[in-house]
């Protein structure tokens, strides 16, 4: 069991070769540009430092944005003041 529960976790040669095929597919594609009426949102490291330097008091669930994960209410909170930005 223990030798049929590792091969489960370790890819086929056949998938890894599929794998490699399709990373370099997508490579040899180049960046795209998101379609029209889709915005990406990136929260990274600086952003969050960046809301720890603005002024967020008449927010309260935004007072002290704390890393991953976060409770649903703050996505809403940060994707409502997104849309009214744009």
């Amino acid at each position: 069991m223990v030798i049929g529960g590792i091969g489960l976790l370790y890819p086929s040669p056949k998938e890894l070769l599929e794998l490699a095929f399709v990373d370099a597919a997508q490579e040899l594609r180049g960046p795209r540009r998101a379609p029209d009426g889709i915005t990406v949102v990136a929260i990274d490291d600086f952003s969050l430092q960046q809301a720890s330097n603005t002024d967020l008091s008449e927010r309260r669930d935004l007072r002290s944005l704390q890393p991953w994960p976060w409770p649903r209410k703050n996505y809403a909170t940060v994707l409502d003041r997104l849309i009214v930005l744009e």
